[in-house]
């Protein structure tokens, strides 16, 4: 699938590198990182819950707390 296909925007929480926001942006996808919307500092929980209301599908290396959090 292209990039300009996805269909949802990508919402990157604060442990995955704002530089692949940029390249997944330069790639056409809708990309938002945790830093440059002011989460970066956020709880775990609270970057869900933003991704949660903006629509945005969260994307994470930290599976070790967003796993219980989806379980919940």
């Amino acid at each position: 699938m292209a990039a300009e296909e996805l269909f949802v925007s990508l919402y990157l929480d604060a442990d995955v590198e704002r530089v692949i926001a940029k390249a997944l942006r330069r790639r056409g996808c809708t990309c938002y990182a945790a830093d440059e919307v002011g989460m970066k500092r956020a709880s775990d929980e609270a970057q869900l819950e933003y991704a949660a209301r903006m629509g945005y599908a969260l994307v994470t290396y930290n599976v070790e707390h967003f796993a219980p959090l989806h379980v919940r």
